[in-house]
């Protein structure tokens, strides 16, 4: 049986912190009942700290002690880290903190976009003297470029770490939580899509100007999936016999398919029936396409390095709006390799910026109102609610965890019939169905 400790062998755990403008002091009980004054003169940011201590009889002692320690060696003090650390390398601190790097790609890449639009206004400030009017202008100047999601993105990251600031005692307070924010309209809204004679209009468009993108359109249209699933879908998720799709997972920006947006995003749907014929020419295209491509179907073309600066160049041209790309993190190719259910011609994954491309095109050229792919879905969803459809069963039929997120525009269920239902209500069963889409 373990021995209990007097009560004179163990180590009192008071300790008592005097903080002065040129340093703090600890003065801590020890167990022979004097004192020791710890001094810390300072932490460079390299995390190095400039101490000193000295022991005496009794507290007062040792606290007289401790300050002239500092009045001795003030010459040598060390900045404090809030002193020379900027939101900048706060930020970096933050990244490491929590460990971003073993994340999935893609919240690399959008933690570290959200640290170059903080950094982009405010990165050189320091953080001992940044304050709420400093915060207020980084507002409003990300306002000037961005949408308001956008900016309070990037309000939210700069809060999260000045409180990790203040955990670290770098700082008293947040200045970012004495900005009142105007109020979450919490309203459930149903997104805008388009109407039934906008939808045929770009269906018959994409089938005339981008036959190839005709089948992953109509897919869309028909399903409510989102794009990222679409383009992540393998051959054998689409099934011709039952005419039912698959959902497992989504597309990963540094390729692959990695696991779906939410517990209930995997989900099986019964297509209707306008899909079939689309879908078997479809796949009819890829085993023609993939015999006469041979050994090299699925695999990449090469491309010069200095055919890429290039690309690079244009890119941040376009869309850059004078940011760095330092921000972006470095990706590692994913090798895994599949039969994809919408390729490209060299039977490689597409890409989501591919897709954006031609929809911008099919939109100009169907004469609609312009909204993005994933207004596919809303239009999906709305005609699902006309269609008078339980809203537990749209909710299942899309993939949202909840209810409140199918209103605004369950458990997972291994197949739904909701979509045959839709694609009556949007009319897919008038279109013709087409030969070899190509």
């Amino acid at each position: 049986m373990r021995k209990k400790k007097t009560t004179s062998e163990v180590q009192p755990k008071k300790t008592k912190k005097v903080y002065t403008a040129r340093g703090t002091v600890s003065i801590s009980p020890r167990r022979d009942k004097r004192y020791t004054a710890s001094v810390t003169l300072g932490e460079a940011i390299n995390g190095k700290r400039n101490r000193r201590t000295t022991t005496r009889n009794t507290a007062q002692e040792a606290l007289k002690a401790g300050l002239d320690l500092i009045a001795k060696y003030h010459d040598k003090i060390i900045p404090s880290v809030a002193e020379v650390l900027t939101v900048s390398q706060l930020l970096v601190r933050v990244h490491h903190a929590y460990e971003y790097d073993k994340l999935e790609y893609s919240t690399q890449c959008n933690q570290a976009w959200l640290n170059q639009l903080v950094d982009k206004c405010i990165g050189d400030v320091a953080v001992q003297v940044l304050d709420k009017k400093k915060v207020v202008e980084m507002i409003d100047e990300l306002r000037k470029e961005h949408v308001e999601s956008t900016v309070t993105k990037a309000y939210r990251h700069l809060r999260r770490a000045l409180d990790v600031a203040v955990q670290q005692e770098l700082v008293m307070k947040n200045c970012t939580r004495e900005i009142k924010r105007p109020p979450k309209d919490t309203t459930p809204r149903v997104p805008e899509g388009w109407v039934k004679a906008d939808v045929q209009r770009i269906l018959m468009t994409t089938r005339q100007a981008a036959p190839q993108m005709y089948p992953l359109l109509l897919m869309a249209f028909a399903s409510g999936t989102r794009i990222g699933e679409l383009l992540g879908a393998r051959l054998t998720d689409y099934d011709p016999a039952s005419n039912t799709l698959t959902i497992e997972g989504t597309a990963k920006l540094d390729g692959g398919r990695g696991k779906g947006k939410t517990a209930a995003a995997d989900r099986k749907i019964t297509l209707p029936d306008a899909v079939r014929p689309v879908m078997l020419a479809h796949l009819e295209a890829l085993r023609v396409a993939q015999e006469r491509a041979g050994a090299a179907w699925g695999i990449k073309r090469a491309v010069k390095e200095e055919t890429r600066q290039k690309q690079r160049e244009a890119a941040l041209k376009q869309h850059g709006k004078n940011y760095s790309q330092a921000w972006s993190p470095s990706v590692t190719r994913s090798t895994e390799t599949h039969a994809w259910l919408f390729p490209t011609s060299r039977g490689t994954r597409m890409s989501a910026q591919i897709v954006a491309r031609k929809w911008k095109v099919i939109i100009k050229q169907a004469g609609v109102p312009s909204k993005t792919f994933h207004r596919i879905r809303a239009t999906w969803i709305t005609a699902a609610l006309k269609a008078n459809r339980p809203l537990h069963e749209i909710q299942q039929a899309v993939g949202h965890a909840s209810p409140e997120m199918t209103l605004r525009y369950a458990e997972s269920v291994r197949e739904n019939k909701t979509a045959l239902h839709v694609g009556q209500e949007l009319g897919l069963d008038d279109l013709d169905a087409p030969g070899d889409t190509g």
